[in-house]
């Protein structure tokens, strides 16, 4: 989405300042992951509208991303991923008990054969919204994983095993198994 003008509007600005511009899905052009085709693209990004906010996250506890857009003097927009895929996910919320409560800031690894994916708790994604803070790895074949490990904002790592994919876990923090120093490069 990309979003750009200037609010209030201008009454001395030339009219296109003061319209709402047009916001539109793009995607990667030089990466794995391909880009949207205008005509494909959902007809919702197709429409003059004048966005504020934007939150990402699974949807009714479904394996696919949604995402909530906030307008600006207009209905916000719910784009919810219709696409069914054969390729599995993880999704975790964790809870921290010597770290804050929801664990915002957690880093977690996940690994799969060679491939180590990382990322972390986030709050505060966006203007005047939240993204889902449950983390969500998606593992294209994968239907089993390694281990996933968590460093807790107290410092504590912890290694979690024989975990299901395809599943929305709750980890919380002081239930997995303490990772020595020399155990911590994932």
């Amino acid at each position: 989405m990309r979003p750009a003008h200037v609010w209030p509007p201008n009454p001395t600005a030339p009219p296109r300042l003061g319209a709402p511009p047009f916001t539109s899905a793009a995607g990667s052009r030089g990466g794995p992951r391909p880009a949207f085709a205008a005509a494909r693209a959902p007809p919702a990004t197709h429409v003059a509208m004048s966005p504020r906010g934007l939150a990402l996250g699974v949807l009714r506890n479904a394996v696919r991303l949604g995402a909530f857009i906030s307008n600006m003097r207009a209905a916000p927009c719910l784009l919810e991923n219709q696409l069914r895929s054969p390729n599995h996910w993880i999704a975790m919320r964790t809870v921290g008990t010597k770290s804050n409560r929801d664990g915002i800031g957690a880093r977690i690894s996940v690994k799969i054969g060679p491939r180590t994916l990382v990322d972390e708790v986030r709050s505060g994604s966006s203007y005047i919204s939240n993204n889902d803070m449950r983390v969500h790895f998606g593992l294209r074949a994968a239907t089993k994983i390694d281990w996933l490990q968590i460093r807790w904002p107290s410092g504590l790592t912890e290694r979690f095993t024989d975990i299901a994919v395809d599943k929305i876990h709750t980890l919380k923090e002081g239930s997995g198994t303490a990772v020595t120093a020399a155990e911590k490069k994932p």
